[in-house]
């Protein structure tokens, strides 16, 4: 007894279809492109532009980018789509006689110059697995031994070819490995810098080919802003290393602590490891790296998550005097 083949692939898209058909719905709704659009597709053009359909993106899709499943895959696609809505980079204009998808839309958003380098503006459409898939390049596992002898480790973020931006007490508690496997291709480390008061420091790398993100930024935490951390914290019984993502938001925006360090206060939970971490947001900015946990061993009182929030960073930086100037977003 044969089964009747369903027409329709109803399984979730992959990511990095999702960011290849994300950033073609973005260039294909674009009302700069609408008359490059319907010359490519047998459209006869209006005297005025007008919203394309989804249909005629998924008939796009089948022509022009030899994408023969579109129609198929209707249904995922018209998921992105919405979630690009949603997110304020698509702007649904009317809708169509195609009962499955009759949305139109236009790619109305105007990217600011950091935005221009890359796509990590696509983030809040494309959800946290975008993130990690995004930034697991430039989240870098830093190891060494402490004074016993015994392995330790920590995180970075790569920010240029050469230097990894971590928290000082990742330094100062280990003996840093002088070789580190930064993309898969071993990197010595040439020296450190660390900051004497605030929870930064720089590992500095000999030259290399190491690749950082373009479209990097960062940003000021945000209370109640949705984050995630990324990091390498110790895995009991693995046998290597995972990068691990958290999820959670800012609670607090700044508090000064006992030792007189400024932090923010976050919910997701960070490890032993996840220290130096990038504390990403639903957007795709740093808005800080992992600093400790704040925890009264003497109570059974669940522990808070301390960053060091953007400002603080470039501080430091500045101090250091190691020429660095973060990214910031600032809309420009």
């Amino acid at each position: 007894m044969s089964t009747q083949e369903r027409y329709s692939k109803l399984g979730p898209l992959l990511i990095e279809e999702k960011i290849h058909l994300a950033v073609h719905a973005c260039n294909f709704f674009s009302p700069l492109n609408y008359h490059k659009m319907c010359s490519e597709n047998g459209l006869t053009p209006d005297t005025t532009t007008r919203p394309l359909s989804v249909l005629n993106f998924l008939d796009h899709l089948t022509n022009n980018l030899n994408y023969d499943d579109a129609h198929k895959r209707s249904y995922r696609i018209n998921q992105l789509l919405e979630s690009l809505q949603s997110s304020g980079a698509l702007t649904a204009m009317g809708q169509s006689n195609f009962i499955i998808a009759p949305q139109s839309y236009y790619f109305l958003k105007e990217l600011s110059e950091i935005e221009k380098r890359g796509i990590l503006w696509l983030a809040p459409a494309l959800g946290p697995i975008y993130l990690k898939y995004a930034y697991q390049d430039v989240t870098i596992h830093i190891t060494g031994t402490t004074s016993n002898g015994d392995m330790h480790a920590g995180t970075g973020i790569l920010i240029d070819e050469n230097r990894i931006l971590t928290c000082a007490h990742v330094i100062n508690d280990m003996e840093i490995d002088k070789t580190q496997l930064i993309q898969n291709t071993p990197r010595e480390v040439l020296t450190t810098h660390v900051h004497p008061s605030i929870d930064v420091g720089v590992i500095v790398l000999r030259n290399g080919a190491a690749t950082p993100m373009k479209s990097i930024a960062f940003r000021e935490p945000e209370i109640t802003g949705r984050v995630h951390t990324l990091g390498y914290p110790r895995i009991p019984l693995s046998r290597e290393p995972a990068l691990i993502m958290q999820s959670g938001e800012v609670v607090s925006e700044e508090i000064i602590t006992i030792h007189n360090e400024k932090v923010f206060l976050y919910s997701a939970i960070a490890r032993p490891g996840n220290s130096g971490g990038p504390i990403i947001s639903e957007g795709g900015h740093i808005v800080g790296i992992v600093a400790q946990d704040l925890l009264n061993k003497e109570s059974m009182d669940a522990p808070f998550y301390a960053g060091v929030p953007t400002s603080l960073i470039q501080e430091a930086l500045n101090d250091l005097n190691i020429n660095i100037q973060l990214p910031i977003e600032k809309y420009e």
